[in-house]
Protein backbone atom coordinates (compact mmCIF):
# COMPACT_ATOMS: atom_id res chain seq x y z
CA UNK A 1 0.00 0.00 0.00
CA UNK A 2 2.88 2.35 0.79
CA UNK A 3 4.10 1.98 -2.79
CA UNK A 4 0.76 2.97 -4.27
CA UNK A 5 0.76 6.17 -2.18
CA UNK A 6 4.26 6.95 -3.44
CA UNK A 7 3.13 6.25 -7.00
CA UNK A 8 0.25 8.69 -6.57
CA UNK A 9 2.59 11.32 -5.17
CA UNK A 10 5.03 10.77 -8.04
CA UNK A 11 2.26 11.10 -10.61
CA UNK A 12 1.01 14.30 -8.94
CA UNK A 13 4.53 15.74 -8.93
CA UNK A 14 4.91 14.84 -12.58
CA UNK A 15 1.63 16.55 -13.47
CA UNK A 16 2.74 19.68 -11.59
CA UNK A 17 5.99 19.75 -13.54
CA UNK A 18 8.08 18.72 -10.55
CA UNK A 19 10.17 16.23 -12.47
CA UNK A 20 12.90 15.86 -9.85
CA UNK A 21 10.37 14.93 -7.14
CA UNK A 22 8.59 12.50 -9.46
CA UNK A 23 11.87 10.78 -10.36
CA UNK A 24 12.80 10.48 -6.69
CA UNK A 25 9.46 8.87 -5.81
CA UNK A 26 9.47 6.46 -8.76
CA UNK A 27 13.03 5.41 -7.91
CA UNK A 28 12.04 4.92 -4.27
CA UNK A 29 9.20 2.61 -5.30
CA UNK A 30 11.55 0.66 -7.56
CA UNK A 31 14.11 0.26 -4.78
CA UNK A 32 11.43 -0.92 -2.37
CA UNK A 33 9.72 -3.25 -4.81
CA UNK A 34 11.94 -3.93 -7.85
CA UNK A 35 9.45 -6.35 -9.40
CA UNK A 36 6.69 -3.72 -9.71
CA UNK A 37 6.69 -2.75 -13.41
CA UNK A 38 4.60 0.44 -13.34
CA UNK A 39 7.23 2.78 -11.85
CA UNK A 40 9.73 1.63 -14.47
CA UNK A 41 7.23 2.57 -17.20
CA UNK A 42 6.66 6.01 -15.72
CA UNK A 43 10.32 6.72 -15.09
CA UNK A 44 11.33 5.62 -18.59
CA UNK A 45 8.62 7.87 -20.01
CA UNK A 46 9.98 10.87 -18.09
CA UNK A 47 13.54 10.24 -19.25
CA UNK A 48 12.59 9.69 -22.89
CA UNK A 49 10.42 12.81 -22.91
CA UNK A 50 13.45 14.75 -21.63
CA UNK A 51 15.64 13.08 -24.28
CA UNK A 52 17.73 11.44 -21.55
CA UNK A 53 18.16 8.11 -23.30
CA UNK A 54 21.16 6.95 -21.29
CA UNK A 55 19.20 7.37 -18.05
CA UNK A 56 16.23 5.54 -19.57
CA UNK A 57 18.49 2.71 -20.65
CA UNK A 58 19.97 2.49 -17.15
CA UNK A 59 16.46 2.10 -15.69
CA UNK A 60 15.58 -0.48 -18.34
CA UNK A 61 18.69 -2.53 -17.56
CA UNK A 62 18.00 -2.33 -13.83
CA UNK A 63 14.43 -3.45 -14.49
CA UNK A 64 15.53 -6.35 -16.65
CA UNK A 65 17.79 -7.55 -13.84
CA UNK A 66 14.64 -7.97 -11.73
CA UNK A 67 12.07 -8.65 -14.47
CA UNK A 68 14.04 -10.46 -17.18
CA UNK A 69 10.92 -11.60 -19.05
CA UNK A 70 9.24 -8.19 -19.22
CA UNK A 71 8.16 -7.67 -22.80
CA UNK A 72 7.70 -3.95 -22.12
CA UNK A 73 11.27 -3.47 -20.91
CA UNK A 74 12.70 -5.61 -23.70
CA UNK A 75 10.79 -3.61 -26.34
CA UNK A 76 11.86 -0.29 -24.82
CA UNK A 77 15.48 -1.40 -24.87
CA UNK A 78 15.19 -2.45 -28.51
CA UNK A 79 13.72 0.95 -29.39
CA UNK A 80 16.57 2.99 -27.93
CA UNK A 81 19.65 0.78 -27.87
CA UNK A 82 20.75 1.90 -31.32
CA UNK A 83 20.13 5.55 -30.52
CA UNK A 84 22.21 5.83 -27.35
CA UNK A 85 25.61 7.38 -27.93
Amino acid sequence: MKYFAMMNRAKSSEMLGEKKDAIYDYESVIKGNPKFLTPYKELIKIYLKAKQKKEALHIIDYGLAHLPDSSFLLKQKQKIVGKVK
